[in-house]
């Protein structure tokens, strides 16, 4: 056990409140594993939501203990918690073995709670599409919800049909920076379909591409996600990279979307080259890649 980690133990568990704390260990790409800060989880009393304080070399989620006496039970874990963090936690001190409990549910699944799981995460996804759909079908519509639907798009292949696709198998996914590169690994020969829809609603392309978007962030406070993609870039996850500057950049610059004809000229043409708008789909087309992808997922659940 790191040094870090064993002072964080030995300060932390004296203290009254803290009832448990484990360590995650998250299914990452090789460059994430070298560089990705060690993640603890805290269940703590008389705390009413969770937390995330991050120093330089850990981070730490602190969760109300009543969570993790719920967590024991599999709707309510499917519900609240984050369960590629939940799935591959280590439990460091664990008195009354709340810790143990949860890692008992992961390691008794049936098939058909996995198939339930994906089949909710894909009807989540539906009445999401359908939504939005809507939304878009509406005479009325502003021309920045062209943009808010290719980012709805690419929101739910992540959120939603590839947890869908992966969990059936017992596979809880994140990444970081290699979201791109580790999803072909985990999916590409069996849903060739969903995982190429990635690279067309994101428009990857390749070391150049990654690259041309890294000075377009200056100026945006976006230096923390520049940053990132420079470590990206370092470990060769080129696709990682861009996919993590246009998901960064269309939640931190949300405002600036809902505002577009707003904005001015050449912060609008930063913010294109950052979310890849002359490279991807946008408004029904997007919606309608992502349910193309809702498709096959949904075809490969129901024949599991």
């Amino acid at each position: 056990m790191p040094d870090l980690i064993q002072t964080y133990l030995q300060t932390h568990s004296s203290r009254r409140e803290v009832r448990a704390i484990a360590l995650v260990h998250p299914l990452t790409t090789p460059l994430e594993g070298q560089f990705q800060k060690p993640r603890l989880l805290s269940f703590e009393r008389r705390i009413d939501t969770s937390t995330e304080e991050e120093t330089p070399d850990l981070c730490v989620v602190r969760y109300p203990f009543e969570a993790l006496e719920r967590w024991r039970e599999w709707d309510a874990l499917e519900r609240e918690a984050p369960l590629h963090w939940v799935s591959r936690l280590e439990p460091l001190y664990d008195p009354a073995d709340g810790l143990k409990r949860v890692a008992r549910v992961f390691s008794s699944f049936e098939p058909k709670i996995l198939k339930k799981h994906a089949r909710n995460q894909l009807e989540g996804a539906k009445k999401q599409l359908e939504d939005w759909k809507r939304r878009m079908d509406r005479p009325d519509h502003r021309s920045s919800e062209q943009i808010l639907a290719l980012v709805r798009a690419r929101t739910l292949l992540r959120t939603h049909l590839f947890p869908a696709l992966l969990s059936r198998k017992g596979v809880w996914f994140e990444s970081k920076w290699g979201y791109p590169e580790l999803l072909r690994d985990l999916a590409l020969l069996e849903a060739p379909r969903a995982v190429y829809a990635l690279d067309h609603l994101y428009g990857f392309g390749g070391e150049d591409e990654a690259k041309r978007l890294i000075p377009a962030t200056r100026g945006l406070g976006l230096s923390g996600a520049e940053r990132e993609a420079k470590r990206a870039l370092e470990g060769a996850y080129f696709d990682g990279a861009v996919m993590f500057l246009r998901d960064e950049t269309a939640k931190r610059r949300a405002e600036d979307l809902s505002n577009w004809t707003h904005l001015s000229d050449s912060r609008r043409e930063r913010l294109s080259l950052l979310l890849g708008l002359e490279r991807s789909p946008l408004g029904l087309v997007a919606l309608a890649a992502a349910e193309s992808v809702l498709l096959e997922v949904e075809r490969l659940v129901l024949l599991g």
